[in-house]
């Protein structure tokens, strides 16, 4: 899970998305943003990250405080699969201030361990420093 303020806490993400994305590696990334109120009017860090981030996430979504409850176990529902890729569920600023209650939780999926690497303790110790 990654965590992001608005503007360039965000887009600061995205290389990490992408990568996560291309290496299988399931993620879910919350990002901040502006007011609902104020959505759309280019205020201050302001960033359409939903729109940025479409290329390199299964699912992402914006929201708002009527809206917030049942998304991000949406999100997190939709994260593991068998094609594994990120999630992102951008918050308004407004949302994030509110209150919400949540009224059900989707059914439980257990995710896998990644694959552990072995190590060849041999060829270890013969590998130039």
């Amino acid at each position: 899970m990654a965590i992001a303020t608005s503007g360039p806490g965000a887009t600061n993400l995205v290389t990490g998305i992408a990568t996560a994305m291309l290496d299988s590696i399931p993620i879910v990334c919350i990002t901040g943003n502006v007011s609902s109120k104020v959505l759309g009017t280019d205020a201050f860090q302001e960033v359409d990250i939903t729109g940025i981030t479409l290329p390199v996430t299964k699912h992402n979504f914006s929201s708002t405080a009527q809206k917030i409850s049942p998304q991000p176990c949406a999100a997190l529902s939709k994260s593991p699969s068998p094609a594994v890729q990120a999630v992102l569920v951008d918050i308004t600023k407004d949302a994030q201030q509110g209150t919400a209650i949540l009224t059900s939780l989707p059914p439980s999926r257990a995710l896998s361990p990644p694959p552990m690497l072995h190590v060849d303790e041999a060829g270890l110790a013969q590998a130039p420093n």
